[in-house]
């Protein structure tokens, strides 16, 4: 099951990175490079450490005391 899922981050991750190069081919009309797989590579590493503060109940507390605010 975890080859599975490593399989799936990997095929996502390279998707995003289809779409940045493509997106920098059309926009500025070369392939993308270093700088902007490095800018991905920040991104997904932000994105992990979110997620693995959600798991670990960081954000839980976080979003009950956001619900508390709005009630």
């Amino acid at each position: 099951m975890d080859d599975l899922k490593t399989t799936h981050v990997h095929v996502v991750r390279q998707k995003q990175w289809t779409e940045r190069n493509n997106k920098t081919k059309s926009t500025k009309g070369r392939i993308a490079g270093f700088e902007e797989f490095s800018q991905l590579v920040r991104e997904q590493a932000k994105q992990a450490m979110v997620v693995q503060k959600v798991f670990q109940g960081e954000g839980v507390h976080h979003i009950s005391q956001t619900q508390r605010h709005f009630q």
